[in-house]
């Protein structure tokens, strides 16, 4: 048997999360092509007894434009980037502010102090 492959372009996608969840599992990925939007979850598995591939694949056709990223994290945020084409995208969570004590929060890899009602 022999796949002599094709011209078609592809990128793929593969996350680095955060915390206990470093490998991004439950994080959705859409990928925006022209009018339409193709969309895969990160899933550690869907069966018994086996592993699924945690580098999401999304096969774009002819297109040849660099394309839009949309990520919604487990814990609900969402990030976007770019990416050419015919390219594995390496993409990693940004830090969000979250509250430590107090008024006190981390923002990117700085510790910054809020003003109160500061929106994040």
């Amino acid at each position: 048997m022999r796949n002599p492959g094709n011209s078609n372009h592809w990128l793929k996608v593969r996350l680095q999360g955060d915390g206990v969840n470093a490998f991004a599992i439950g994080a959705q990925v859409r990928v925006h092509v022209g009018n339409w939007r193709i969309t895969r979850q990160v899933e550690g598995a869907t069966g018994e007894g086996n592993q699924n591939d945690l580098t999401l694949h999304f096969g774009l056709g002819k297109r040849t434009d660099p394309v839009d990223i949309e990520i919604r994290w487990p814990d609900g945020t969402r990030q976007s980037a770019k990416s050419d084409v015919d390219k594995t995208a390496e993409i990693t969570k940004r830090l969000s502010v979250k509250y430590l004590r107090g008024n006190w929060g981390l923002r990117g890899a700085a510790i910054v102090k809020l003003g109160h009602g500061a929106r994040t």
